[in-house]
């Protein structure tokens, strides 16, 4: 009967034994998950976080490409017209290299279409005159020009009486 109480005791201990390792596993493995579970809500952040700002980035890319058209006025044919680099824009997945605050060639991304876009309008600053702008210093006035209004005491003329005339 002593040996079957031993036997019964030593059945106990390994029993709790168990439990206790099983518990210690469960507590591992719930840790593990949460840590897991963690790691992938920052980790999708962070990339949510990353796609936004190279959005944004591409969103301004675009829309210093679009004045930069607007500004020179090229053909698309010319081979300063940033019609090509509207597509390289859209297909960007880096920002690229920027240098000193000076985006740079030769890494691709937005920074490039951005290089690209300053060395052309740096060609061809002097040629459209934006070096050496300008200024009109003439006045105009709606009132007297297109509504043919006189200014009080000023005698009519004889193109006054033919409002929108040209002689």
């Amino acid at each position: 009967s002593d040996e079957y109480r031993s036997t019964v005791a030593q059945g106990a201990r390994l029993v709790d034994e168990r439990a206790a390792y099983n518990k210690r596993v469960a507590a591992m493995t719930q840790q593990n998950r949460y840590q897991d579970m963690t790691f992938r809500v920052s980790r999708n952040h962070a990339l949510e976080s990353y796609h936004a700002a190279l959005e944004l980035a591409a969103r301004y890319t675009y829309l210093a490409a679009k004045a930069y058209d607007f500004e020179t006025n090229l053909d698309a044919s010319d081979p300063g017209s940033p019609r090509d680099l509207y597509g390289d824009i859209v297909r960007a997945r880096t920002p690229g290299l920027i240098a000193g605050g000076e985006p740079q060639m030769g890494r691709g991304g937005l920074a490039e279409v951005l290089a690209r876009l300053k060395a052309n309008f740096d060609v061809l600053k002097g040629q459209l005159g934006f070096n050496t702008p300008q200024t009109e210093t003439g006045k105009i006035s709606l009132r007297t020009e297109l509504f043919r209004i006189l200014p009080t005491g000023s005698q009519p003329t004889g193109n006054d009486q033919f409002p929108g005339s040209c002689f």
